[in-house]
This record gives structure tokens, C-alpha cells and sequence, in this order.
């Protein structure tokens, strides 16, 4: 059974072409010294909140470019250009090698009982 994408080909262009002007904000305001004062960083976000609601496939990856984009000076670099790119690939592709490191990513594992760690004082004693 063949997944469809989520995304459109038209939401694709149209969420692509707006990740290419808040980076290309970033690195013009980058060149007088200026900063955004995190106005990129929310229109960034909310693309992702975006990728949320449709239950896009690789949502994680826009996430993890919207996160470095706050970093100041590295948030020049069009990270959310590819972040974007990322997302609408694994979308369009979900048997590509990159949907499938991301499948991988998204297994959730259920979390095992800790073991009991032994207190100081029996450890102390037994090497005595």
C-alpha cells in the first residue's frame, strides 16, 4: 500500500518560497549588524505547527531547523530552507532512505523499569 503525501505540490512551493525569504531576511540583516529580535523565529515555528496539524511525515526535521535558527550568527545559514526541503522530501518520498531514518527516529520505545542502584554503604562494605 502506497502512502499519499500529505502535502500538496502547491503548499510545498508556496511553504518552500517563504522559508527562502525569512532566511533570506536573516542573512540581509545579517549584513547591516541588525538582528530580528526572534520575529523569523516565530513565522518559522509556526510553519512548523503547520507540519503538525497535517501529520506531515519528518515534522521533527523543520523542528530541529527552527531550534537553530535562534542561535544567534548560526541562524543566518538558510537552515529553515532545508528544513523545509527536508520535510517535503520525506513527504513526497516516504521509501527514501531519509524517510526511513526517520521512521526509525520516531519508534517509540516504552521506557524499562530502572534497575536499583545499590547505596554507598553496602558498596563500601563489600570492598572492605
Amino acid at each position: 500500500m502506497e502512502q499519499k503525501p500529505k502535502l500538496y505540490l502547491a503548499e510545498t512551493i508556496i511553504l518552500l518560497m517563504i522559508a527562502v525569504i525569512i532566511d533570506a531576511t536573516g542573512i540581509f540583516l545579517l549584513f547591516f549588524a541588525l538582528d530580528d529580535f526572534f520575529i523569523t523565529d516565530i513565522f518559522g515555528l509556526t510553519m512548523n505547527g503547520y507540519f503538525r496539524i497535517r501529520k506531515v511525515n519528518g515534522a521533527g526535521y523543520d523542528l530541529v531547523a527552527s531550534l537553530l535558527e535562534v542561535i544567534p550568527y548560526l541562524g543566518a545559514l538558510p537552515f529553515k530552507t532545508v528544513g523545509v526541503a527536508t520535510v517535503a522530501w520525506i513527504d513526497s518520498h516516504p521509501t527514501s532512505a531519509i524517510a526511513k531514518t526517520a521512521q526509525v527516529a520516531s519508534i517509540k520505545k516504552p521506557v524499562s523499569k530502572p534497575t536499583a542502584v545499590p547505596k554507598i554503604d553496602s558498596v563500601i562494605k563489600k570492598a572492605a
